[in-house]
């Protein structure tokens, strides 16, 4: 398998891969890679299978995402890493703790749930409507972004987020976001929680309205030793709200480690 493509800062001993959501790509990640490279870590950040620079593949689901993580590992020379995965991000780290729990160091779950609580009937086409019903009438990603974006964040982001969300998701390649979406509501990995064996940090926003702080803090529960870390005033896209609080949190759960 062709490994995703990739960026990344700093040089170290320990590496984390950077997973982002489904409506961004690896730019999201590039303001943190310095605070996080300066703590003395290498830091990647990919572009998800169809995102970016990463070529599309003939199969879309979370199996072959996690595949195409082993791959980058691989390509990167990585045996293990710390995988910090954001909404989407995080369901494809939880799916890759499941297949290849040998290389997973440590586990961040920022803004994300166990499964996608949309698998069928009414949530579900009401889910698919919400995130493709725009595409599907002939409208562009960049007003697809108008429509979902401004209700992920929290009360108070920074100057500028919510421009630079927009482009990202605008650049998104329609075949690309529509495959994602169509995995996302078939993820559920909640009976492989219990399983890991590694150490877990769960971070949520208090304002975040799709992976609520009640809906991770169960998350955790269900991982042994997993920790939550709650952000105040973020949104679903608290990392990037507060990139400093949360560079903060990782750094503390790495030194305990």
């Amino acid at each position: 398998m062709t490994a995703p493509a990739w960026i990344e800062a700093g040089r170290g001993d320990s590496a984390l891969v950077c997973l982002h959501g489904v409506s961004s790509s690896a730019g999201i990640w590039q303001p943190l890679l310095p605070m996080l490279a300066a703590q003395g870590h290498r830091v990647l950040a990919w572009d998800m299978p169809g995102y970016g620079a990463s070529a599309m593949p003939i199969r879309y689901d979370f199996a072959a995402l996690a595949d195409a993580l082993a791959a980058l590992l691989d390509e990167a020379g990585l045996a293990r890493a710390t995988i910090v995965g954001h909404s989407l991000g995080g369901m494809v780290a939880m799916e890759f703790a499941s297949r290849y729990p040998q290389r997973v160091a440590a586990l961040v779950l920022a803004c994300t749930t166990a499964s996608s609580g949309v698998h069928q009937g009414a949530a579900r086409e009401a889910f698919l409507a919400r995130r493709l019903g725009r595409l599907a009438q002939g409208g562009t990603m960049a007003e697809l972004a108008d429509a979902i974006l401004p209700a992920m964040l929290g009360p108070r982001p920074p100057t500028g987020l919510l421009a630079e969300l927009r482009r990202l998701m605008a650049a998104i390649a329609p075949p690309a976001y529509r495959a994602a979406i169509n995995a996302l509501v078939d993820f559920d990995r909640r009976a492989a929680l219990a399983g890991f064996d590694f150490p877990v940090l769960c971070i949520a926003g208090d304002s975040d309205r799709i992976a609520t702080v009640p809906t991770m803090r169960h998350m955790a529960t269900r991982i042994r030793g997993a920790s939550l870390a709650v952000m105040r005033e973020a949104g679903h896209l608290a990392p990037f709200e507060d990139a400093q609080v949360f560079v903060a949190l990782l750094a503390a759960f790495l030194d305990r480690r």
